[in-house]
């Protein structure tokens, strides 16, 4: 029998779940092709992380990362998406993440991680 913990997540796993969902956005919604060399890039991007229940203050990190030769912004993409939770287990699911649970062993209780496949909707 298991019990998952719901334990509040790690800056380890909502940097990995960030990063997968940026990933995401951008095979989704942008040219970006492994297959196709670009001579350069400019990228402007903004990242605003708030945190539920917590006295610990909003972050926010940005950055402008420029490359090529002309710098040119045709401004033809954008990614533009936002997330939200405020139910840690959830979001480990959602992102493929291995949930904490309280499992009963031989020995007795033990804390162990499982992954969950998320549901096909």
């Amino acid at each position: 029998m298991e019990k998952s913990l719901n334990e509040p997540l790690s800056g380890e796993e909502i940097k990995m779940i960030l990063l997968q969902r940026i990933g995401e956005a951008l095979d989704r919604d942008t040219t970006l092709y492994n297959d196709i060399a670009y001579a350069g890039f400019k990228a402007n991007f903004e990242c605003k992380i708030s945190f539920v229940r917590s006295l610990t203050k909003p972050t926010i990190a940005w950055g402008v990362v420029e490359g090529g030769e002309d710098g040119e912004d045709d401004g033809n993409t954008a990614v533009i998406e936002e997330y939200s939770t405020d139910q840690p287990d959830v979001a480990r699911q959602e992102h493929n993440m291995a949930i904490p649970v309280l499992s009963q062993g031989p020995a007795g209780p033990q804390r162990v991680k499982v992954r969950i496949e998320k549901s096909r909707k």
